[in-house]
């Protein structure tokens, strides 16, 4: 502590000399005078007894006028001397201050705590002082100088005016007495230090029980620091962050108002030391022990009762003030004061008095440990609980009932912290003394599947999802919302509020959904943000709980969920900010890197206990295992994925009640994980409109129609299946459309085409649009004609764009890319590269088509009628661009030839030759045209729609021809073109 220097006052005022009126010189010139004027008779003699006087008077007023300027000088010296004299006692009050706030160490200059700080544990023998606040001390500066006492004027102030008026009236040494107390009070008293007492009085605080442990926490602070862990035991404890302290022993015979710091003996025959510090209510609840009892009022501090209470010093300063001004020290700092703390003890190496937290402790030991010293949670049994004990605090094992301090927990911790040996631990611990039927696991690890080795083979694991395998854990976490309402109806069922109120006759488990690495799920899958906000809202009553475990809580846990979660575990964290969203403060961000393990326990806002997670062997997971081997696993949240290949009588057998009016058509199996159900995928044709199946190369698509037509026969449907080739398809289409009004009010029928887009690209161009056309009518008459078309196609080229709209309902098979797969109008996020032939997506869900027989079959159809070039046949003219081949053939059948230019003249005389020519001949020969139709039909071999639509000068459009040889258009003299067959053709 720094010595206090003397300080010498300065010298008082000094009023000036009293002057005496000169008599004697005033009288002698008088006399003078008079003995002249009594010689000479000169009343000139007598002038000079008047300058007597003159002069004394002068003299008188020249030595007041001088006293006077004497006094200002010696004022002015004294005011400087005084301001002087007072900044030398404000400035050694500051050094004062600084010494005693650096010696006493007060909390506030405590906190934040540093890891390494040379002055802790310094404990010197004899005064242990503790400060309590801030407030008037005696400053033990020595005032030397002159300075008599005036109690009366102790205070007045000091002011040349009052000064001089007060030394003319009351003397010269009056106002320099006064302004020399007035420096000497201000030098004794010391304002704004910090007031101590001795911590062996034993401290009692007293007030409203806020403030009082605010107080009482900035005590234990200072006691904690100044303590040696290695001489001083902690009992007792009036909040949890006690126990994170390396002193802490136990908590036995405490009433929760009080801790004592205990140190044994440093020799035989001394009694022990013990440093009481209690709260109360009022002065009389404090224990005797307690020498010194302060009272808290709002942030004042009142002294009631100390030994020296009321003593004054030399200088009249009371030893111990009556008021001061508190220091407080909140909760939160206190504990990470606490942590701070133990991890400069375990880094040190000091012998913590009995009560440290374990560097390392194995789960099997800590199962067989004595419950007399257990931790800070209720435990529990029966199916109410799924109390486990699997971490160690400085007073024994502590035990965490997930539902009874849950129901939700958040465990935060930085890569290496001991995370995954936490979930483990964990985990066993709730399995060690439930069976499958009471409790079962779901863990989900999105660190590559590594975290819960061991453990997922247990009886009590439905299942560990990966990020490994994405469609696995979509399917499975989406499941989860049906779980959810799987349990509203077996407690809906049973008449039960909550899972506590089932039978043991209800086969409903607990179920804990355990999640390593909360934010690389939900950034993988952000829609389950709002099913575990919604778990986490009713998992209590429906006993499903979540254990979410995250490197980086802050901003990925929402408050939805964090709402629910009030128990709270967090290991080390690389900052503040993610230990205060766990566990409310910063403390966690201080723990150390070792022993790996060490964490920070807060159940439902309560302060957080520093504990050390306790390590599972595998030969410990192996026995467990065994334990229940045997037993029925519990029922698994979520259906097996889709097979790749589902049997058509697999279909059939399953039996479903159809919602729909119309008919239903099965065409394979539905997955609906957010339901739990594979139902028979249908296509109900007048609920879900047509349908268009869309797939690349490989997909399943003939196998979709395949499937579909095997549906509809069994549905007992009608099924027209239309053919793949050119002239097949338009002669269908066309017949659909000629015979659409005889079909009205008939059964329904399906309309099955396969690869329309690769059909229409082998149409010619000049009936590529027209067909579509076809397609299109047949489309949007459908339901008018009770004809529902069922369409595949590889991909929506542009000319099949105008088709799309007309297909209510797609079938997305596989498709070679993202972008084609979001064109054809799904979502980009299902598409799948490597889904299996038949996978796709149907109204929202994935569905596996059926292998059914096959049901396509194209009923026989005749496109063109045979046609021959003999003189019967009726055919009169030819335009062929092949005119050698056609003429062969005319003459095998023994038919004359001639030109366009001839054969006018001689049909008119009675000859029936065959015209022959090419298109330009017939252009040409411009009458013979009309001649030729009027004889008979005119065919058109080998020749463009624009020839024909030249040379015979109509808008007709003939029918397609596809690349099969012998095909022709037949223009009869009615104006129909027909296809016609020429046999015997050479190419």
């Amino acid at each position: 502590m720094i010595e206090p220097r003397d300080i010498a006052l300065p010298r008082p005022p000094q009023p000036p000399e009293p002057y005496s009126f000169p008599v004697l010189a005033t009288l002698a010139p008088v006399v003078a005078s008079l003995a002249l004027w009594f010689f000479t008779r000169s009343p000139f003699a007598l002038m000079f007894a008047v300058l007597g006087p003159l002069v004394a008077l002068g003299s008188l007023i020249d030595a007041r006028v001088q006293g006077r300027r004497r006094l200002r000088r010696e004022l002015r010296r004294f005011e400087a001397d005084v301001a002087a004299t007072r900044q030398r006692i404000l400035v050694e009050h500051d050094r004062l201050r600084d010494g005693l706030r650096r010696s006493l160490r007060a909390a506030s200059s405590l906190l934040p705590a540093a890891l390494h700080d040379a002055e802790r544990w310094r404990l010197v023998a004899g005064e242990m002082p503790i400060v309590l606040g801030f407030g008037e001390r005696a400053s033990g500066i020595r005032v030397t100088g002159e300075a008599a006492g005036v109690s009366e004027v102790q205070h007045a102030p000091v002011g040349r005016r009052w000064l001089r008026r007060r030394v003319t009236a009351h003397g010269q040494h009056d106002e320099g007495r006064l302004a020399l107390v007035s420096l000497r009070e201000e030098a004794a008293r010391l304002q704004g230090a910090p007031v101590s007492v001795d911590a062996r009085l034993g401290i009692g605080i007293c007030g409203s029980r806020v403030p009082a442990r605010a107080v009482a926490r900035a005590v234990a602070v200072q006691l904690a620091d100044s303590l040696p862990p290695s001489l001083f035991e902690l009992r007792g404890g009036f909040e949890a962050w006690h126990r994170a302290l390396p002193h802490f022993v136990a908590s036995e015979g405490h009433d929760g108002l009080r801790l004592d710091f205990l140190a044994p003996p440093q020799r035989p025959g001394d009694a022990p030391v013990r440093i009481p510090v209690v709260v109360a209510d009022s002065i009389e609840q404090l224990p005797r022990e307690c020498r010194v009892g302060i009272e808290v009022s709002g942030g004042e501090l009142r002294m009631l009762r100390h030994p020296q209470l009321g003593v004054l010093n030399a200088d009249g300063v009371p030893l111990v003030p009556r008021t001061m001004r508190a220091d407080f020290v909140s909760a939160v700092d206190a504990a990470r004061f606490a942590a701070t703390l133990m991890a400069a003890a375990e880094e040190e190496g000091l012998a913590v008095g009995g009560g440290a937290v374990p560097d390392s402790v194995e789960l099997a030991a800590l199962w067989t440990m004595s419950a007399a010293a257990a931790g800070t949670s209720t435990s529990g049994t029966g199916r109410g609980s799924l109390a486990a004990t699997f971490l160690a605090g400085a007073a024994g094992r502590v035990t965490i009932d997930l539902v009874a301090d849950g129901p939700h927990a958040v465990v935060g911790g930085t890569t290496g912290s001991g995370k995954s040996e936490l979930l483990i631990a964990w985990i066993l611990s709730m399995a060690r003394q439930r069976s499958p039927e009471e409790v079962s696991f779901l863990l989900v690890d999105f660190k590559g599947g590594s975290s819960f080795v061991g453990v997922d083979t247990l009886p009590h694991s439905v299942g560990l999802l990966t990020d490994l395998d994405h469609a696995a854990a979509e399917r499975a976490l989406e499941s989860l919302r049906a779980e959810v309402r799987h349990r509203e109806h077996v407690l809906a069922r049973t008449g039960a509020r909550s899972i506590d109120e089932l039978g043991p006759e209800v086969a409903l488990p607990r179920l804990v959904v355990v999640v390593d690495e909360f934010a690389a799920m939900v950034a993988d899958f952000p829609e389950l943000q709002p099913v575990f906000a919604d778990i986490a809202a009713r998992g209590r009553s429906l006993g499903m709980h979540l254990i979410l475990c995250t490197q980086r809580p802050g901003g990925v846990v929402r408050d939805a969920i964090l709402a629910n979660c009030a128990l709270r575990l967090s290991l080390r964290v690389n900052n503040s900010q993610d230990s205060v969203a766990v566990v409310g403060t910063d403390a966690a961000a201080s723990l150390p890197r070792h022993p790996v393990g060490r964490c920070l326990v807060s159940v439902a806002g309560d302060e957080p206990v520093l504990t050390q997670v306790a390590l599972a062997s595998q030969e410990l997971v192996r026995s467990l295992g065994e334990r229940w081997e045997g037993t029925a696993r519990p029922r698994r949240p979520w259906l097996p994925p889709l097979p790749a290949r589902i049997a058509w009588d697999d279909v059939l057998t399953t039996q479903e009640v159809s919602a729909s009016a119309g008919p239903a058509i099965p065409f394979g199996l539905t997955d609906l994980p957010e339901e739990q159900r594979q139902p028979i995928a249908k296509w109900c044709p007048t609920e879900h409109g047509n349908l268009l199946v869309l797939g690349g190369r490989g997909s399943g698509k003939s196998a979709a129609l395949a499937a579909v037509a095997a549906g509809a026969r069994e549905s007992g449907l009608q099924l027209v299946h239309i053919g793949s080739d050119v002239e097949l398809a338009w002669d269908q289409l066309s017949a659909l459309r000629d015979g659409a009004a005889e079909h009205r009010g008939e059964r329904h029928r399906i309309l099955v085409l396969d690869d329309l887009d690769g059909l229409v690209a082998r149409f010619p161009d000049s009936h590529a649009g027209a067909f579509l056309d076809l397609v299109a009518m047949v489309l949007r008459d459908g339901s008018a004609t009770a004809t529902h078309c069922a369409v595949a196609a590889q991909r929506l080229t542009p000319s099949m764009q105008a088709l799309a709209s007309l297909f209510d309902s797609r079938l997305l098979l596989r498709l070679p890319s993202r972008q084609e797969h979001v064109m054809a109008g799904g979502d980009g996020a299902h598409h799948d590269g490597s889904a299996p032939a038949g996978r796709g997506r149907w109204r929202g869900a994935q569905v596996q088509v059926a292998l059914a027989p096959n049901a396509l079959v194209v009923p026989p159809f005749r496109t063109r009628v045979p046609c021959g070039l003999g003189e019967g046949d009726g055919v009169s003219a030819v335009v062929t661009t092949r005119r050698t081949a056609i003429a062969g053939l005319a003459r095998g059948a023994g038919r004359a030839l001639c030109s366009p230019q001839e054969a006018t003249s001689l049909w008119a005389q009675g000859e029936h030759p065959l015209a022959l020519g090419d298109p330009a001949e017939w252009q040409a020969a411009w009458s013979a045209f009309p001649s030729a139709r009027l004889k008979g039909t005119v065919l058109f071999d080998r020749c463009t729609v624009s020839e024909f639509r030249l040379v015979s000068s109509q808008s007709l459009l003939p029918p397609p021809l596809s690349g099969r040889p012998g095909g022709a258009w037949a223009l009869d003299p009615d104006g129909t073109a027909r296809r016609v067959q020429i046999p015997d053709r050479v190419s």
